[in-house]
């Protein structure tokens, strides 16, 4: 992921019922992605869609990416969503 992003990565975190061990063969990889700023939404989704499809291709997993400014992450931790990647989250 740095190479196609670059130095914008801040840091990414795999979370979900892949994370909870509550996974089955449908599941995919949750993976949120904290980036110092994003400032084309649209060009930063369209990179990531790219990245899980080589992954899709490459190992067979499902991939799905939440693309978030470090900024909003940190002003927003104490949202439920946020608190349990923090707490439960594995950082790549």
């Amino acid at each position: 992921m740095h190479n196609e992003l670059g130095k914008n990565v801040v840091s990414a975190k795999i979370y979900g019922s892949k994370v909870a061990g509550t996974d089955n063969i449908e599941s995919d990889i949750d993976i949120l992605v904290i980036l110092e700023t994003i400032s084309n939404r649209l060009k930063t989704n369209r990179l990531l869609s790219k990245i899980e499809s080589q992954l899709n291709i490459k190992y067979g997993v499902l991939v799905s990416s939440y693309p978030v400014e470090k900024k909003y992450y940190s002003e927003c931790s104490t949202l439920l969503f946020f608190r349990e990647i923090i707490d439960k989250g594995i950082t790549l």
